[in-house]
């Protein structure tokens, strides 16, 4: 039972790590954590978007921008709420995988969304443009590798 709830919170943390940094491993550096400006524009620096991906692209990123937004201002209230719980006098760690437990069904929902969200605009990039994406990424989750 113990090797089941530190594997489970092992997913539910790495789940939260992929929500927080907004999405797939094809884009998350690319678009939230590195940039914080237009989604669009990034990608059409980065890995040469046409005007017809633009076109496709658009209602994608407008469609789901309430829900991330959503996510964003909910995680920030639930982080606050779990680094009080740390910070408080006597907490145990019965009370903090509670809190855990308590976020978990939303991060776990949210990733879920937003990795569809991805395959969608993947979808929409060439084979040349994802390899950008990968190659892009690789260099800079790679820091100690160099």
């Amino acid at each position: 039972m113990r090797r089941l709830r530190i594997n489970k919170k092992i997913i539910i943390i790495f789940v939260i790590m992929i929500a927080f940094l907004g999405t797939s491993f094809l884009i998350a550096k690319e678009m939230y954590s590195h940039y914080r400006g237009d989604i669009i524009s990034i990608l059409k620096k980065k890995i040469d978007l046409t005007d017809e991906q633009t076109e496709k692209l658009n209602p994608i990123l407008e469609s789901s921008k309430a829900k991330r937004e959503e996510f964003k201002n909910n995680f920030r209230n639930k982080r606050k709420e779990f680094v009080d719980l740390f910070l408080k006098d006597g907490v145990t760690k019965d009370e903090i995988n509670a809190k855990i437990d308590e976020f978990s069904p939303e991060a776990i929902d949210f990733a879920k969304y937003i990795l569809g969200l991805a395959i969608d605009i993947k979808g929409i990039l060439t084979k040349e443009q994802v390899n950008k994406l990968k190659e892009s990424y690789t260099k800079r989750s790679c820091k100690f590798s160099r």
